[in-house]
Parts: C-alpha cells; sequence; structure tokens
C-alpha cells in the first residue's frame, strides 16, 4: 500500500514538472550546501494571493514550481522557518540555486538577469545584510538610489529593509522606485505595513480584540474586563522564550485577570511554529495569533513598528505606554 503511495505521488510530480515545459509555471531546481536532508517550505505572492508549498531535499537537492501571471519573489525556508534565500522567478522561467543555510545573502540565483543582479549584490553585502540594522539600510537605500528601476530594488526594500529603525526612510524608498521596479504582488504587502504603523489611529485607545487560540477557537479581549492590561507583540525569533515569557509568569503570579490582562499575541509567519513555540509556556494568559504578521486584523490598528512591541492600556483602552521595552512596560503596571 505505501509503495503505491509513493508510486502515486511520483507520478503527480512528474505531471507537474512536465506542465514547467510550457509558459504557465516557473520551475526551481538546486542545492543546498552540506547536502542535508529535511523538509523545505517556500511561499510567494502573486496573482492576488499568498502561495505556499513544501518540498523535500534529499542529500541536498530539491526542486519545485509555481505559477503566477506577474512576476513574483519566492522566498525558500528550511522546515522551521529559517530564511534559506530568495529569488525572482516569471512564468517559463527555469531557476537554478545554491542555498547556504547559515547565511542567506550568501545563497547563488540564476535563470534570469534580475536573479544575476541580486545574487551579485547580496553576495558582496552578505555579512551586512545578514545583521538588519542602520549599516545594512544605509546599503539598501544607495543601491535603491543608484537603481530606482531595478526589480532588484524592491525586493531589497521588501525583503531587507529593516522599517522598524525608519518608517520614513522606508516609505521614501519606496516612492523612488519607477514604474517597472514597482509590481504591487511584490511591494504591496510592504507598503500596507507601512501604512498600518504611520497611521494617527496606532495611539488611540485599544479596541476590543479576536483572535485565534492554540486550539484553534476564536478567543476576544476586551481592556474594560481588567483594571489595566498589557498587550505583548513578538515571535519565535524575538527572544520571546526567554525574556518575555517568565516576566508574564510573575506578572500572573502577582495579579489578576480583573487587575491585568495579558494578551501575547504571534506574528509568527505560521501556526505550527507557533505552537512550538509556546508549547512549553504553561501559561495562564491570553495567547493568539493572526495571519498577516503585523497587518493581521486583531492587531493591525495598534501601529506596531518593531517586535517585540509591548502596549499597556487601561480599562477604558487608553494606551498609557507604547513602545520596545517590556521593562517600561513593567514600570507603567507597577
Amino acid at each position: 500500500m505505501r509503495r503505491g503511495v509513493y508510486i502515486l505521488a511520483a507520478l503527480l510530480w512528474m505531471c507537474l514538472m512536465a506542465a514547467c515545459g510550457d509558459d504557465e509555471h516557473f520551475k526551481v531546481t538546486g542545492t543546498i550546501e552540506g547536502a542535508p536532508t529535511f523538509n523545505m517550505r517556500f511561499h510567494y505572492f502573486g496573482d492576488d494571493a499568498l502561495h505556499t508549498g513544501i518540498t523535500a531535499s534529499r542529500e541536498g537537492k530539491f526542486t519545485f514550481a509555481g505559477s503566477s501571471r506577474q512576476p513574483v519573489m519566492v522566498e525558500i525556508f528550511d522546515n522551521d522557518y529559517h530564511l534559506m534565500g530568495r529569488l525572482y522567478a516569471r512564468n517559463g522561467d527555469e531557476i537554478k540555486c545554491v542555498l547556504n543555510r547559515q547565511n542567506p545573502y550568501k545563497s547563488t540565483f540564476e535563470g534570469n538577469d534580475v536573479n544575476k543582479r541580486w545574487t551579485k549584490f547580496i553576495n558582496a553585502n552578505a555579512e551586512v545584510l545578514l545583521r538588519p540594522g542602520d549599516d545594512a539600510n544605509a546599503l539598501i537605500a544607495k543601491y535603491v538610489s543608484d537603481n530606482p528601476d531595478d526589480i532588484v530594488s524592491a525586493m531589497l526594500i521588501s525583503g531587507s529593509y529593516d522599517a522598524a529603525r525608519d518608517v520614513a526612510g522606508a516609505d521614501s524608498l519606496i516612492r523612488m522606485l519607477g514604474p517597472d521596479a514597482h509590481p504591487l504582488n511584490l511591494i504591496e504587502s510592504f507598503e500596507y505595513m507601512l501604512n498600518r504603523v504611520a497611521t494617527k489611529d496606532a495611539s488611540k485607545p485599544v479596541l476590543p480584540m479576536t483572535f485565534a487560540d492554540s486550539d484553534d477557537s476564536l478567543r476576544s479581549y476586551n481592556p474594560r474586563h481588567s483594571r489595566l492590561s498589557l498587550i505583548v507583540i513578538s515571535d519565535n525569533e524575538s527572544g520571546r522564550a526567554d525574556s518575555i515569557v517568565p516576566q508574564l509568569r510573575r506578572l500572573r503570579r502577582k495579579y489578576n485577570d480583573k487587575q491585568l490582562a495579558i494578551v501575547d499575541f504571534s506574528v509568527d509567519r505560521d501556526t505550527t511554529v507557533w505552537k512550538q513555540s509556546i508549547r512549553n509556556d504553561s501559561s495562564r494568559w491570553l495567547q493568539g495569533w493572526g495571519a498577516g504578521s503585523l497587518a493581521s486584523p486583531a492587531i493591525s490598528r495598534l501601529g506596531v513598528r518593531a517586535i517585540p512591541f509591548f502596549v499597556v492600556a487601561d480599562s477604558t483602552g487608553k494606551q498609557l505606554y507604547r513602545g520596545l521595552s517590556i521593562a517600561q512596560a513593567l514600570k507603567y503596571i507597577k
């Protein structure tokens, strides 16, 4: 029975690969340095939808296919959602790549002129780009300023620019882009996030929220049900387990729900990653997740500009503190 399943899967994959010979698909083949065997993930935004997929690296070799009427930026991850590389693809392209798990900016891509320019730039600046911050932002800003009509500029802005450090700078770079370097499917979600961060509503009173919990049920939060509220917005890679969860445990031991509501909201890309990250929390507070990262409907009105991010509010929803420091948030609570 199992052999039959493998044969059927192989036949389906062969049919998909055969379909990639036309102009309605793109195909990506590659190797991973170190020749690992594990599951891989990829996603891209095209045809007004987010497309996600899973494939496998077998002794470092992999292949997958996709389709979009518009050119797309494809992001490739390992099974734990660690980025291994980004590439540019159009239907009809056959992309070849070599992925570096330690530094995605040392990965190489072929198959079209955009990937050649992309590879040349990221390889030359791999160490700087690996550490988001002022140096990486300055490097990207210079490239965009020098190459406003290059699609590589849009890829750098949407994928690598640290907008949390300079929202206005990110917005000005987008405005520099020429029409050919400004495809909506590649830059639109990034622009939307910037607009939410810059909104004047960001400091207005916190409103009730509804979101999914770890049992995939809907949970609700209303600031009026507690004297104070602490809203924590983080992901699996923002130091949550080491620096945030211990503080939340201390707060819950000291204050009950009526005194302090705690909303621990995740912007992880995937519920699987989120659920794994909270598995050992033993939480006695609200934990939730929402699709769309910082643009998730539950938190988009808060104008979160970076993660982790903390909001302290009173029972009317008035924000007493909003910022990047849990230590400062604790001062307002105490």
